[in-house]
């Protein structure tokens, strides 16, 4: 398999701020989400059902209240499980909005590497993991705020998703485990 042909971009209503959020219904098994990559950071919120996540090598259905983090440029897909319905809210997000190509500590430490696969999020976080419910209101914060689209929203959401990272990596430190990133080990 060509994994050139699996590559989808994703369609952003303005270009220069390059942010979306949906929501996705899955009913009778549709739809039924293929194998993709994009060059974007995915996060999801599972609202309720399940579905079946295949992310890189990694399956596992997913829970009510789990959030999905999808890294740039991993191999993915969603497919429904029987007739069970799966709501979900779906963030995407070029790490450009937050400033990849700016050349700074904060670039070379968090950002580069996680584009470029040198360190990988963990894949699901759910209610028993550490730091959830901070890290649940900060991103359902972001996409409450992308979905309202206010006075300054821009401003506003460039601050959202910075301290969102802000939150996983901060749970990971004082915890002391590899629970936002971990280093590659195959590839």
């Amino acid at each position: 398999m060509n994994t050139k042909t699996l590559y989808r971009q994703t369609s952003f209503t303005n270009s220069d701020f390059p942010f979306s959020i949906r929501q996705i219904r899955t009913q009778n098994g549709q739809p039924d989400i293929l194998f993709h990559w994009h060059t974007d950071i995915e996060i999801i919120y599972v609202n309720e059902g399940t579905a079946q996540f295949h992310i890189d090598y990694e399956y596992f259905n997913s829970q009510p209240g789990d959030i999905i983090l999808i890294r740039p440029n991993a191999l993915h897909s969603i497919h429904p499980i029987q007739s069970s319905s799966h709501t979900m809210d779906v963030l995407h997000f070029n790490l450009d909005l937050i400033g990849i190509t700016h050349k700074n500590i904060a670039t070379l430490k968090y950002l580069q590497p996680l584009y470029n696969g040198d360190f990988e999020f963990v894949r699901r976080i759910q209610a028993q993991s550490p730091g959830y419910e901070e890290i649940k209101q900060s991103l359902l914060t972001c996409m409450a705020n992308g979905r309202e689209q206010g006075p300054y929203y821009e401003l506003r959401l460039k601050s959202q998703l910075n301290e969102l990272l802000l939150v996983m990596v901060r749970n990971m430190i004082e915890d002391q485990t590899d629970f936002f990133f971990s280093p590659v080990s195959v590839r």
